[in-house]
Order: C-alpha cells, then sequence, then structure tokens
C-alpha cells in the first residue's frame, strides 16, 4: 500500500514494487500483483492486507511478540519514537472469513487496526506488565546510520537470527504511513476490536505459557 500523503491509505493507493526499498516490501508488492492476474484470469481469490499484527497464540513469537517478552523480561534499555498500524490478530481472522465469505474476486481489504505511536505502547505494556518503561529514545535518524553498519554485519554473521530491528523498520515507523481499513468494515461487516486489549490478551498469553 502506497503512503497518501494527506493522510490514511485506503485500497486505491498502489505502490509498485520498483519505488519500494526492501525486499520485504518487494516481494509483498510483487506477490500481490501475481494474485491480481491470476484472479483476471478467473481464480477465485481476495486479499486481505493486515497491519502489524498482534494478539495471542503467538507460539513463534512474531517481532511483536518478540518485543513483548524483550520489555516484560528488562531487555529493552531504550527505544525509537515512531508510530504504527497495529491490528488485533482476532480482527485479522474475522476480516480473513468475512472476505472468503463475501469478498469480491480480485479485491484487496486493509485490515489495519489503530495508528499508535511506540510512546503508547510502551506506556500499555508498562501497564499490563508491572516492568517500568525505557525512558531513553534515541533519534530514528541516529539509528538508521548506526543500522547501515549493523544491518549487513549480521546477516553476514548471523545469518538465522531474525533482527530486532533494522534500517527499514525504523524508516516504516518513521514514514507517516497509516492504513484506512473503512471498506472492511463497510462492505464486509468487521467489527474491529480494542488493540490495547489486544496487548493484553497477548501478555496474559505468554505469562500463562511461562514465558514472562
Amino acid at each position: 500500500v502506497g503512503i497518501n500523503p494527506d493522510g490514511a491509505s485506503n485500497e486505491r493507493w498502489t505502490v509498485s514494487p520498483f519505488e519500494l526499498a526492501s525486499d520485504y516490501e518487494r516481494t509483498k508488492a510483487v506477490s500481490e500483483h501475481d494474485v491480481i492476474l491470476e484472479a483476471l484470469r478467473g481464480l477465485d481469490v481476495t486479499i486481505v492486507n493486515p497491519a502489524a499484527i498482534v494478539g495471542p497464540w503467538d507460539f513463534r513469537p512474531s517481532l511483536v511478540g518478540r518485543t513483548i517478552l524483550d520489555f516484560a523480561h528488562r531487555r529493552m534499555r531504550a527505544y525509537v519514537p515512531g508510530a504504527f498500524d497495529f491490528v488485533p490478530m482476532r480482527d485479522v481472522v474475522a476480516a480473513e472469513l468475512l472476505a472468503m465469505e463475501h469478498g469480491e474476486r480480485g479485491e484487496r481489504y486493509l485490515v489495519t487496526g489503530e495508528y499508535r505511536s511506540i510512546d503508547e505502547i510502551l506506556d500499555w505494556l508498562q501497564d499490563l506488565t508491572g516492568t517500568p518503561r525505557p525512558k531513553t529514545a534515541i533519534a530514528p535518524r541516529l539509528m538508521q546510520t548506526l543500522a547501515l553498519i549493523k544491518d549487513p554485519l549480521e546477516k553476514k554473521l548471523m545469518p538465522r537470527k531474525a533482527p530486532r530491528f533494522n534500517y527499514h523498520s525504523i524508516r516504516l515507523l518513521n514514514s507517516g504511513k497509516r492504513g484506512d481499513s473503512r471498506r472492511v468494515q463497510r462492505e464486509l461487516g468487521l467489527a474491529p476490536t480494542s488493540t490495547r486489549q489486544a496487548f493484553a490478551d497477548a501478555v496474559e498469553w505468554f505469562r500463562n505459557r511461562r514465558m514472562l
């Protein structure tokens, strides 16, 4: 999804893979392009585009899940300011089921939850875990500069380890990009749930599994 300079992006804000900076973004864009081509040829397929997913049953765990665990175990000494769309896992599942049953072939539906700042998320996690939040904020530009050195070294020395952050994750957190998910609510009937509650559910799930 492209960036709308005047506000939230909806399904019409397309983007060319050649305009995207990271391999991850380009791969997603090219894959979606191929799916749309197959839909034009008759494949009955509908696309659901979620934001950063948060919630229980995070077995891997995901990047958001690892962030929650790092926070709870006091491994987060500082943070990079920014903001992003966070969506409850239950909303994503509900949207996918609705899209399978009622979605239009070849159409896409954004499921973006709530646009929240990192400071808000850290405040939530402090309340939910009882762990004091980090107070030291590191300037995004400084961290992006450091990431230009860190990323290739990390990829070479620890190729199988998923990074906690990289240049592009910091870029996205400070891009101002946010999504408009009113279409999936209007056309498919999705009823969004609370993103804060999704973080609470994730914390409870990790706690029940003795991971924090």
